[in-house]
């Protein structure tokens, strides 16, 4: 890898992935399909909905994720689908050639904000740990000695705080480069 920020993007991409993989480990069936409300998601209907944003993102950048493994899939068939995902979305980081890949534009304004590659990096990131704090809460809802991974989460926002800090120049390039000044 040539790229210093994707290298700094890719550490803050995996501090965020870790806990919700902890969160899945030795999931019974019950609780991983268990809903607090009719009208609330389940831990595998979250799960289910960061894979089908992260392949709906990376979609926009040229790159295919694996599919969506369905409304049935077990714990264990989601984190495989998830892990792959972000195997993937890893590999294309370190393929970067350089800072300039990070302003690499969407084909079309998903949401307001991110229209880069770089930004939806870090905007996954977050996304990740927000449904972290719903599914660590709707786990152990169901199962109060589930001792949940804070202290990942913790360390995830540290990863954040500390990169961040090292890339900010990059990412006001980057956003200059993908958001020019009007004349």
């Amino acid at each position: 890898m040539k790229n210093a920020s994707a290298l700094d993007l890719m550490k803050i991409y995996q501090a965020c992935c870790t806990p919700l993989y902890e969160v899945l480990e030795n999931l019974p069936d019950k609780q991983f399909h268990w809903k607090p409300a009719p009208d609330a998601r389940s831990i595998a209907e979250i799960f289910r909905h960061l894979i089908r944003v992260d392949a709906m993102i990376f979609k926009e950048f040229g790159h295919s994720l694996p599919p969506d493994p369905g409304g049935e899939a077990d714990a264990e068939t989601l984190l495989a689908a998830f892990k792959t995902s972000n195997r993937q979305i890893i590999s294309l980081l370190e393929n970067l050639e350089n800072d300039a890949d990070l302003a690499q534009p969407t084909t079309k304004i998903i949401m307001e904000g991110h229209d880069n590659l770089g930004e939806w990096l870090v905007h996954l990131s977050q996304h990740y740990l927000y449904h972290f704090a719903q599914v660590a809460y709707l786990r152990r809802a169901q199962d109060r000695n589930w001792v949940s991974p804070n202290k990942r989460w913790e360390e995830a926002t540290y990863v954040i705080s500390n990169n961040l800090q090292a890339m900010s120049p990059v990412l006001k390039i980057i956003a200059a480069t993908a958001n020019p000044p009007i004349q």
